[in-house]
């Protein structure tokens, strides 16, 4: 037995030395290809960036000749790290401090300093992951007689992925003017138009047509109700709406039991970490919210709440109608066993009422509202209501409106895991949890049970394939937002069966268990840490000298005609450029969404404005006549852009001003305008 165990011993720390030695390596090219590009004094660096490639080479090659020392001389190490345990268990307080330190430089370095651009390689951050990990699990380690604990890994994880994720967030919350992201700009317009309508120089009867749903126009609009509310505010208020509401979804739906409040208020955090790794859109996060507190209240409230989470999920997607339905059939029937049990009868026709609720508030009450109110085939946003899309020929035309992108299934270079290893990624450590609670009885359930459970997680896995692969889809998982939230209450109601003491007593479950659940709090935490960067703004002098023209030239073209804000709207929204009649006609998003369907309908009327040079200037993104193909990042969507927009409209305009700093172009009529398609 002995043989055995040093035979063991020794391959582990071979194993060990060996990985340390690749990642290492991995860590060394990462580096490198940061640094590249810059000079020939040693390949492709400059003299200075030689020497700090240099110098990270020499850190990795100390780094590896550590371990391999501690590996080998373990008896010596575990000796060292014994000493320091007894000092770490005799004075608490000063460890928590530590790991404080720990947590707060890389997310200083990397959010708030120039060290954050270089130190961004895919090894490098895995890096810091490991090494932040198991550092801040020594610190958090209660046993005395251990160095780490699973417990305390999967903890220090949880807290290095929910503070990722937080300051990556929150991080986004400034005062800068022009747009944060492709669509930012324009979506903050989108959501001014229900309570803010009056911040526009708009004098038609005709409403101004946002393309957004009314779910979230009126979620996202409520700073509008506030006269002076600024950017930075709305910033703020969408920082808090897509992070509370997902950890107080797995509060509500992980209620406390046991007392132990400690585990029930990481329930909340696990949650949103899980949740965001979509992200999903918060509007069906609290329709969920809203079933998981109808699970726990009284029915005669639990009915109308589960009614209501069905009609404002519909009112936001109808591809979601269906979903506070399912999930409160999963919950109800889920939840107890009903077959041969008494009061069988009860039990079942409570879990149906539940069902019907949701079926009356997300299918049949917003049809009813639209026959009443003649609202015909269009809601408030414009989108449309798709009251046959239960039947197999609206699907079929929902489906095929828009081409389907299978290869982004796999691995591609829009996302570059692909869908369904990024799927297994996110989710398949949990799922696989289940599975054990059930064939180990930790989590007994009947054949009906089962069948409630994962007939409609099924379900939310196909629909959320299908909308994955839609063309302008496919680029994270935030269209598999149905299914993760069925899994988080699937995780609910093995929770209230009791697998929650797996993870009281996480330390004495097998080990494989154990090695799971830190692996999926690993894939948490490595999603916001690998992709976590400084905002990278422009100076404040090169963003105020690039709205300053914009605002001189919008006056001069202002006496001579209309002005497109094809794009950056959120100028007009909050006063950065003012007195300017409202255009809301071909918003870049509505545009988008026409291209990648190819309605020609649709462009006859923009193509007449282009044609005639309607517009004295519009103000757009820069606007460039190149085709990618499927081998870039969103290369197909840019392609159906550049043949249904840039070309026409280059073919009339011309850039007067490009920034590039800020990603503004005016574009002003063409004196001469060639052979146009």
């Amino acid at each position: 037995m002995k043989v055995k165990s040093l035979n063991r011993s020794i391959l582990i720390r071979i194993a060990v030395i060996f990985i340390s030695l690749i990642l290492l390596t991995a860590v060394v090219i990462d580096i490198y290809n940061t640094l590249s590009g810059t000079g020939n004094w040693l390949g492709e660096l400059s003299f200075k960036r030689g020497i700090a490639f240099l110098g990270f080479a020499a850190m990795s090659v100390l780094i590896l000749l550590v371990i391999i020392l501690a590996a080998w001389k373990w008896n010596k190490t575990s000796y060292l790290l014994s000493k320091i345990a007894n000092w770490r268990d005799k004075h608490r307080w000063l460890p928590r401090i530590i790991v404080a330190f720990l947590l707060i430089i890389p997310l200083w370095l990397i959010y708030f300093t120039i060290a954050g651009t270089y130190l961004n390689g895919f090894y490098l951050r895995l890096l810091m992951l490991i090494g932040m990990a198991v550092a801040i699990a020594f610190f958090l380690t209660s046993d005395t007689e251990k160095f780490l604990t699973s417990t305390s890994m999967a903890l220090s994880l949880l807290i290095i992925s929910s503070t990722f994720t937080l300051t990556q967030v929150y991080s986004n919350v400034v005062d800068y003017p022009f747009s944060l992201t492709w669509s930012e700009g324009n979506r903050i317009w989108d959501y001014s138009i229900l309570f803010g309508a009056e911040r526009y120089n708009y004098s038609s009867v005709e409403p101004i047509f946002a393309f957004i749903d009314l779910g979230r126009q009126s979620l996202w609009g409520l700073p509008f109700l506030i006269s002076g509310a600024s950017i930075q505010h709305l910033r703020l208020w969408n920082a808090i709406v897509i992070t509370i509401p997902y950890a107080l979804l797995g509060w509500i739906a992980f209620k406390r039991i046991h007392g132990n409040w400690k585990l029930w208020f990481l329930c909340g955090l696990w949650t949103l970490v899980f949740l965001y790794q979509g992200p999903i859109y918060t509007p069906l996060v609290l329709s969920a919210i809203l079933v998981a507190a109808a699970w726990w209240l009284p029915f005669w409230l639990a009915i109308p709440l589960i009614a209501l989470a069905g009609y404002y999920a519909e009112l936001t997607r109808f591809t979601w109608m269906l979903a506070p339905a399912m999930w409160a059939g999963m919950l109800y029937l889920g939840d107890k066993s009903i077959i041969s049990k008494q009061h069988a009868l009860k039990r079942l026709g409570k879990a149906l009422a539940a069902v019907l609720a949701g079926f009356v508030g997300g299918f049949l009450l917003p049809r009813w509202l639209a026959d009443t109110q003649n609202t015909a085939s269009l809601n408030t946003s414009g989108n449309p209501i798709q009251a046959d899309v239960a039947s197999l020929e609206g699907l079929q035309q929902l489906i095929s409106n828009q081409p389907l992108l299978w290869e982004r299934l796999l691995p591609n270079s829009t996302y570059a895991p692909g869908i369904l290893l990024g799927l297994i990624m996110a989710a398949g450590p949990l799922t696989v949890l289940l599975i054990y609670f059930i064939r180990s009885g930790k989590w007994q359930l009947d054949w009906l049970q089962k069948l409630a459970i994962w007939t409609p997680t099924l379900a939310f896995l196909i629909v959320g394939l299908v909308i994955s692969v839609k063309i302008g889809g496919g680029g994270d998982l935030h269209n598999l937002d149905m299914l993760l939230i069925a899994l988080v209450f699937a995780g609910a109601l093995a929770w209230k069966a009791g697998a929650d003491r797996v993870f009281s007593n996480l330390d004495i479950q097998p080990m494989w268990v154990q090695a799971l659940i830190v692996l999926m709090l690993g894939f948490f935490a490595l999603k916001p840490l690998s992709s976590a960067k400084s905002l990278n703004l422009p100076s404040e002098r090169a963003t105020q000298d690039a709205l300053v023209i914009i605002q001189d030239e919008v006056a001069i073209a202002s006496s001579e005609g209309e002005i497109l804000f094809m794009d950056q709207r959120q100028l007009l929204t909050f006063g950065f450029v003012d007195n300017v009649p409202l255009v809301h006609d071909y918003e870049k998003k509505y545009l988008m969404d026409q291209a990648m369907s190819s309605d020609a309908e649709y462009f006859q009327g923009f193509y007449e404005d282009i044609t005639n040079q309607r517009f004295a200037l519009i103000v757009t993104e820069p606007l460039k006549i190149v085709y990618q193909g499927s081998d870039h990042h969103f290369g197909l969507e840019n392609d159906v852009w550049v043949q249904w927009v840039s070309e026409p409209v280059l073919c009339y305009y011309e850039p007067l001003e490009t920034f590039k700093n800020v990603r503004v172009q005016l574009l002003v009529p063409r004196a001469e305008i060639g052979d146009c398609p």
